[in-house]
């Protein structure tokens, strides 16, 4: 969403600078707390809290690597393996294929023979051994035997890929002639032949005009093993410029690969704008269009494959370069053969405040988005459902993406995701058994702004949560944060404060509870090992105000006397990165001194 909405690499940026610290600091505990989000189901009473919360102790910021899949070496093919040989066989191929192949090379050399005697050699069965016999002569030499050419012809039924294109570009023979044209056909009709590419065929039950508006019933257009059937198709003032209104019924196109029909399609202020020197006309690009309006709804695409997709409705609207557009679906269902899941719904999905006709030109050349224009930039998705066999394995009940962008830089955002459920299948079971839950229903949410003046990145609300688990939230602000190239300079990055809430539901005593039963223990005595460890990680040599504050509030939770932990920094002057670092490696006295920590259990 980079280019989308230039305040989501801030929260990118910004998340991996504040967790680094943390990272480094501390390992955090196996399995981790999940947790529950801002104003949704899943947080609770106490998840109200978490939307104004923030963040997580601050370090040096690594930047994360991406991992490069190695590709695992090739296993030459032997048409009989040997039998009874350790790491040999499908088996042995299938667990080793990352390790190499014991090495290859000639026949172990064999002490040379004086003056041996030309004798008729005679045929001789010896074992197989590493290196030798024919197939190892393929793998030393990479070339294969020769293959005497099959002339026996081509299989019966197949088909080479040229004539699997030329049956796409023939008609089918099923199809009926087209009818013959009118004697005088309308003027209008004239200029739509024009426009058709010259490989398209137009044939019609009746065509009449009236002023500028034509109309064609039972319209039939052809081109190689593709037809287009529309029932009704009205045009007002066509011509090589554009098209003022455009309105079909009751449309079928058939083709070798699918089948597609719409019950109605409407189009509205088409313009064909200037071409660019040197340019054909079959060049134009999606910003050389502009279109007002276009709509459609009744859409079902059948694919040979199995494939079925529904559309109930779409809409689209402002598609020029430098306009802000927005386009939107509803009822949208897609069914699939031989995956996983076989349905997949939305129940409405949306777009606004991009250049549509830049982000079709970007894609089309490759390219990455352009920014988006001044304004306010939206994006919706709701009634998310993933079906197998008729029954819901997962769903999302929301999702919200909003940005802003001004002429002065100034760019902020939001990301709402609700009501994100993973449902109990054979796939799921493990992970729910360990939460003791049936299933999960999880909440997130963002809120983030950056100023340009002091390049300040403002995260307002990061929050997670689980239903019936916990929720965990976080904030801070840093200034020095250049979103335009993250991680150009980090020793210009500064806190200036930072919080972290924990509100838990029922997430430690299930930890507790599954620690105890795979180390033999009971709760009690994982609780008490949990108790030591934070008495010996926060006691300092002598009495520490912050220091013990935080050390009595974590006691106070891990003994059950509190359900939700804050904790707030806010150093006394803005601390770099590397300052945060070089305290938090003296220890956690001096980090908390650094970082002007406090900490409240409730």
């Amino acid at each position: 969403m980079r280019n989308a909405t230039r305040w989501m690499p801030a929260l990118v940026v910004a998340t991996g600078l504040a967790l680094a610290g943390g990272a480094a600091a501390q390992k955090q505990p196996d399995p981790p707390p999940a947790a529950g989000g801002k104003g949704g189901p899943a947080a609770g009473a106490q998840s109200q809290k978490l939307h104004l919360t923030p963040p997580p102790p601050i370090g040096q910021a690594p930047r994360p690597q991406p991992r490069q899949a190695q590709p695992a070496p090739t296993q030459p093919h032997q048409a009989q393996p040997r039998q009874g040989q350790p790491g040999t066989g499908p088996q042995a191929s299938q667990k080793l294929h990352l390790t190499p192949p014991p090495p290859i090379g000639q026949a172990q050399p064999r002490a040379p023979q004086p003056q041996p005697q030309p004798r008729q050699a005679q045929p001789q069965q010896r074992p197989a051994q590493p290196g030798t016999g024919p197939q190892a002569s393929q793998k030393l030499h990479l070339t294969p035997p020769s293959i005497p050419p099959d002339n026996r012809g081509p299989r019966p039924g197949s088909r080479t890929p040229n004539e699997r294109e030329a049956q796409r570009r023939e008609p089918n023979p099923s199809w009926p002639a087209l009818p013959p044209r009118m004697d005088n056909e309308p003027a209008a009709l004239a200029t739509l032949r024009q426009l058709l590419s010259d490989d398209v065929q137009l044939g019609y039950a009746e065509a009449r005009q009236e002023g500028e508006v034509l109309t064609l019933r039972d319209a039939d257009l052809r081109r190689g093993a593709e037809r287009l059937l529309v029932q009704e198709l009205i045009l007002e003032a066509p011509g090589t410029e554009g098209l003022r209104r455009g309105e079909a019924r009751n449309l079928r196109l058939e083709a070798p690969e699918a089948a597609v029909t719409m019950e109605r399609l409407e189009i509205g202020g088409l313009a064909m704008l200037p071409l660019r020197p040197g340019q054909e006309p079959g060049e134009r690009e999606p910003d050389q269009i502009a279109l007002e309006s276009l709509r459609f709804s009744g859409l079902e695409v059948r694919e040979r494959s199995g494939t079925r997709v529904t559309l109930a409705r779409f809409d689209l609207s402002g598609w020029r370069a430098g306009q802000a557009g927005r386009a939107g679906l509803e009822g949208l269902e897609v069914g699939l053969s031989g995956a996983p899941v076989d349905q997949v719904r939305v129940a409405s999905a949306s777009m606004e405040g991009h250049d549509i006709a830049a982000l079709m030109t970007s894609a089309v050349r490759n390219e990455a988005p352009s920014r988006p224009p001044a304004g306010r930039q939206a994006y919706r998705v709701e009634g998310v459902q993933v079906l197998r066999g008729g029954q819901g394995v997962a769903g999302m009940g929301r999702l919200l993406i909003e940005g802003e962008a001004r002429e002065d830089g100034f760019s902020g955002g939001r990301i709402a995701v609700n009501e994100v459920v993973v449902e109990r299948t054979p796939e799921t079971a493990v992970v729910l058994d360990v939460v003791g839950l049936d299933r999960l229903s999880m909440d997130l949410t963002i809120d983030a702004s950056w100023t340009p003046a002091n390049e300040r990145l403002d995260v307002s609300a990061f929050a997670f949560g689980v239903r019936d688990l916990g929720a965990l939230a976080l904030g801070w602000s840093m200034e020095g944060v250049n979103i335009e190239n993250p991680g150009a300079s980090p020793e210009a990055v500064r806190l200036l404060q930072a919080q972290l809430r924990y509100a838990d539901q029922s997430l430690y005593e299930r930890t507790l509870a599954d620690q105890a039963r795979r180390q033999n223990m009971t709760p009690a005595q994982v609780r008490d090992q949990h108790r030591e460890m934070v008495t010996a990680a926060l006691t300092g040599p002598r009495p520490d105000p912050a220091l013990d504050g935080l050390r009595e509030a974590l006691l106070r939770f891990v003994a059950g006397q509190a359900r939700e932990v804050e904790i707030i920094a806010r150093p006394p002057a803005p601390v770099t990165l590397d300052a945060a670092q070089a305290a938090m490696a003296q220890g956690p006295a001096a980090a908390i001194a650094l970082l002007g920590v406090r900490a409240t259990a409730r």
